[in-house]
């Protein structure tokens, strides 16, 4: 899920493989660190922040037509 090319690739495949539109997409990748937040290492807290929090804008950028929260 980090690399916008792969999902928009993967995206289209779906399409083609489906023969039709993807209408609904369930994103539930995401992780978390338990412990003190200044204990976490900063590659740690960017990854985190990277799956957690962008993957929803990678997944629009592949498909406009998504209405994120509905």
């Amino acid at each position: 899920m980090a690399d916008e090319a792969q999902v928009a690739k993967a995206y289209a495949n779906t399409v083609v493989a489906l023969g039709e539109d993807i209408r609904i997409l369930v994103n539930n990748a995401g992780f978390g660190v338990i412990g003190a937040l200044e204990s976490m290492s900063t590659a740690v807290w960017n990854s985190m922040f990277d799956t957690n929090s962008r993957d929803l804008l990678r997944n629009q950028a592949a498909n406009p037509s998504y209405e994120i929260g509905r």
